[in-house]
């Protein structure tokens, strides 16, 4: 199979920040999938009853990348694989093919956390993504491709500077609260200091 250009992995990735994820109602153990369906690419997450994160499955224009406690795995998918998945409510994918081959892991991991480490996004299903797959990045620093290296340092620093971007735009949400509150505040001040004077 023809691996997706970077900017067709870019573009499809970027497709998931876009859409609302589906919830599929819980289970009898209150665990629960979500989906979040993109424009050639897909991701199927796991819950547990208390919300915490136990398996992403990324499918994008066939390829497949999938995390648990285990680890990274990456691989191929057939056609209808997200469908079945879908319809089934729960994962792990069937028919999977597997790279046997860790350079190959590595690298595909490699690709995939490059374009999340530039996604910004709000999303904590895809926050908890790109942190899991940049740690399977910092997992293989000697990968290389036959026609440049990857450089895992350069993924691990954008992944970083997403994160600080991230936290920089949440103080400034929670400044310009505190900032109107407390013109609320001397406002209703300066009111009630008005009633008392004038009285």
């Amino acid at each position: 199979m023809e691996p997706p250009s970077p900017e067709a992995l870019k573009a499809a990735i970027e497709s998931l920040n876009r859409v609302r994820s589906l919830e599929l109602p819980p289970d009898s153990t209150g665990g629960r999938t979500l989906f979040h369906r993109g424009q050639g690419a897909d991701l199927a997450t796991r819950v547990d009853r208390d919300g915490r994160v136990t398996r992403h499955e990324l499918f994008c224009h066939g390829l497949y990348l999938t995390w648990s406690k285990g680890g990274i795995k990456t691989g191929i998918a057939p056609d209808g694989t997200v469908e079945q998945l879908v319809s089934r409510g729960d994962g792990p994918a069937q028919g999977i093919t597997f790279d046997a081959d860790p350079a190959v892991t590595a690298q595909r991991t490699a690709d995939f956390g490059q374009v999340l480490s530039e996604l910004l996004t709000t999303d904590p299903v895809i926050e908890d993504l790109k942190s899991v797959v940049a740690k399977g990045v910092m997992a293989n620093l000697s990968v290389t491709r036959a026609q440049h290296t990857v450089d895992m340092e350069r993924v691990r620093r954008e992944a970083e500077e997403s994160q600080r971007r991230e936290l920089h735009r949440r103080k400034k949400a929670q400044t310009a609260v505190l900032l109107v509150f407390g013109v609320m505040l001397l406002i209703a001040f300066g009111s009630i200091t008005a009633w008392i004077v004038t009285r």
